[in-house]
């Protein structure tokens, strides 16, 4: 090998490694040897931001011209889209590289695009600061989430310079993964509040509450509290809607329960209740729910039916549904209302349910629903048993019904035996008998 030639080699190499440490001085590397695409610096990730979602830092200078980029692209599979920018590392526009091949790919269109610089084909790109919030951008961009495909953006620094590119499917998958955190969560709070199951049982009485959620999470509960020496807040309740934001509503209505005092009955902790419902949501959550006041001693219940209507009382082999009344709204639609009350005192035997729609209209393989007539006739079948028993086969006789259909809906119940034979009848006022016989 001659001198001149050795000389000439050397001159080349430092050529090259002079440019690659000038694109190294403004930031950015050189991705292969002889590739025209560059990639942006990694910056440091800190808080709930757009730079967490950043899933590209390709580039291309926007004077190159469009056969080398696309030489370049081809060598590098996993890219999707890459940001153009001038030498000062402003964004000028995008290519998504699906779009570009698919371009020159093509008749006569790769001879007339392949001289060309890339600015004349790319795409106008929508830019966002790396360092606001996700859950803000999420707004942003609801339009182009709900659109069929995936959608490209442009991160830019502090200084207004190109820093990375993100898609609707990074913030989607982001997305995804807090609502599993925040499922997680919620699930926890709410085996912390709640009790699946719930058996009491003495001299006077026997009640047996269960709570079968459809998705792990979700909007039915019960509640029971004694909260004197012989009664006892019995509360089942449905909140609009399925999810995380029904489960956090279900828990902020178990701390007030359990916190109220009800020496001075139901009526204003219905009020309370329904003004606190009001004023957090306005009415785009509501729930509707029983909340009953009962007397072991007495057999006495007084009971606030708000919008549910889902309670019955079994008394001998007849099975009725309880009069209530039907003016009371669910909880959370009128701040003003005042809630009427019903009550109805239970004899020695009989047997008191609260149920929600997830029991009746739980469907088969042939989508036919459950129905109120059926659990009519289980529980006739088998109101010898303690309602522990009672309860437990209702639930088996619900999965055996559904067969392979999934659960479609929170399953939730209560039911109430009333066992005192030296019952003293006391209460003052109008008592409703049970209703509308269900045959």
């Amino acid at each position: 090998m001659s001198p001149e030639f050795k000389n000439s080699v050397l001159k080349k190499k430092e050529s090259a490694a002079l440019k690659q440490a000038a694109a190294a001085a403004d930031g950015r590397k050189c991705t292969e040897k002889h590739d025209v695409v560059f990639q942006a610096e990694i910056m440091e990730l800190s808080g709930e931001t757009v730079n967490k979602l950043i899933s590209s830092r390709y580039y291309v200078f926007s004077d190159e011209e469009t056969q080398n980029i696309a030489n370049s692209i081809a060598r590098h599979d996993e890219m999707r889209a890459l940001a153009v920018v001038n030498r000062s590392m402003i964004v000028q526009g995008i290519v998504i590289k699906s779009e570009l091949f698919e371009l020159l790919g093509r008749p006569y269109c790769r001879d007339v695009f392949n001289k060309r610089k890339i600015s004349e084909i790319m795409h106008e790109a929508r830019c966002f600061r790396k360092d606001i919030n996700i859950f803000y951008l999420a707004e942003l961009v609801d339009a182009e989430m709900k659109s069929i495909g995936v959608k490209y953006f442009v991160a830019l620094d502090e200084r207004g310079k190109y820093a990375g590119i993100f898609s609707t499917r990074n913030l989607l998958i982001y997305l995804s993964e807090i609502t599993k955190k925040d499922i997680k969560q919620a699930i926890k709070l709410q085996n912390s509040l709640f009790k699946t199951v719930n058996f009491e049982k003495n001299n006077f009485f026997e009640l047996f509450a269960a709570n079968n959620m459809a998705l792990g999470v979700g909007g039915d509960f019960h509640l029971q509290y004694k909260y004197s020496s012989t009664n006892w807040l019995i509360m089942l309740g449905d909140v609009s809607g399925k999810g995380v934001a029904s489960a956090f509503i279900t828990s902020a209505i178990s701390g007030i329960f359990y916190s109220y005092d009800f020496s001075g009955g139901i009526y204003n902790f219905v009020i309370t209740m329904n003004r606190f419902l009001f004023k957090c949501f306005q009415m785009e959550k509501f729930v509707t729910a029983v909340i009953m006041d009962f007397n072991e001693k007495t057999g006495e219940i007084v009971l606030c039916d708000m919008g549910h209507s889902m309670v019955y009382v079994m008394r001998g082999k007849k099975f009725f549904r309880m009069t209530t009344s039907v003016k009371n709204l669910p909880l959370g639609i009128d701040p003003d209302f005042a809630p009427e009350i019903n009550k109805y005192t239970l004899r020695n035997g009989e047997l008191a349910f609260i149920i929600t729609d997830g029991v009746i209209e739980q469907i088969n393989s042939a989508h036919k629903e459950y129905s109120i007539e059926r659990f009519c006739r289980i529980i006739k079948k088998n109101s010898h048993k303690d309602m522990k028993g009672l309860g437990e086969f209702l639930l088996k006789d619900i999965s055996v019904y559904r067969q392979s259909m999934p659960q479609h809906d929170d399953i939730t119940f209560i039911f109430l035996k009333y066992l005192n034979d030296t019952q003293e009848i006391t209460v003052k006022g109008e008592t409703h008998e049970p209703g509308t016989e269900i045959r």
